[in-house]
């Protein structure tokens, strides 16, 4: 399968996903530092707007913590990315089937 397909396979390359985990990880810690330099807040600043947000009744809010906090927890970056991989393969039979009709 690919990566991040949810297949039982996956468990064949965990050195892989870890190493993309790492890469994520160290991309959403630039952009973090970069957006509290931005906006002329600490890091424990921050930390505690996350902690408020993680407990927010918003479902956009907690959707928008939960990518920065899979860059400190794989099993919920792993959840995330089978979820985006799910979706795109449904875009992409949507966009085939779309296509065979106008097509016919």
């Amino acid at each position: 399968g690919t990566v991040y397909d949810g297949s039982a396979a996956e468990d064949c390359t965990i050195t892989e996903y870890t190493a993309i985990h790492t890469q994520y990880k160290a991309l959403v810690e630039e952009l973090l530092e970069s957006f509290t330099k931005d906006l002329h807040i600490t890091s424990e600043q921050f930390i505690g707007g996350c902690q408020k947000g993680r407990t927010a009744t918003s479902s956009y809010t907690q959707g928008m913590f939960e990518y920065v906090f899979a860059s400190v927890n794989y099993d919920l970056f792993k959840s995330i990315m089978v979820r985006h991989n799910a979706a795109l393969s449904l875009q992409a039979l949507q966009m085939i089937r779309g296509g065979s009709v106008e097509g016919a």
